[in-house]
């Protein structure tokens, strides 16, 4: 299989790293919006609470969103075209960049740790994206 972007491995790499916790927490929010409100991230932690009251109709959005923005991250990984991959990558960051935003202003009703795992998990995804977006700026050269 030919592929037209640099360092193949690093980005798919990145791309699954992205698009499969994004598709199993939206698959949990589908499957069951309450628990997945009620418990989410999940090992005895309850961070949606502390934004409001649930809501079915938009933890089911969310869980729909969570797991196309899985989808698509984890066919550009697929795939490794570069024009897909910037696609994917893209459309993840309008996603994450504002939810990063939103949580690192408003993640004080979550206790501390918390907070600091949520934020630094945010943050280093954020980062994730933007490398790889970085790394396919260029197409491979001749020698690739």
């Amino acid at each position: 299989m030919t592929t037209d972007v640099r360092m193949p491995g690093t980005l798919r790499a990145g791309l699954l790293i992205l698009g499969v916790p994004q598709l199993l927490i939206g698959a949990w929010a589908l499957v069951s919006p309450h628990g997945w409100f009620d418990s989410f991230p999940g090992a005895g932690h309850h961070w949606l609470p502390a934004y409001g009251p649930y809501n079915a109709h938009l933890a089911t959005d969310v869980g729909a969103t969570f797991v196309a923005i899985g989808l698509i991250l984890i066919l550009a990984a697929l795939w490794l075209e570069r024009r897909v991959v910037q696609v994917a990558v893209i459309g993840y960051l309008a996603y994450a960049i504002p939810h990063t935003i939103y949580h690192l202003a408003n993640d004080h009703d979550i206790g501390g740790g918390d907070q600091v795992a949520d934020g630094v998990t945010l943050v280093l995804s954020v980062l994730l994206a933007l490398t790889l977006l970085w790394l396919t700026l260029r197409p491979p050269g001749p020698a690739s």
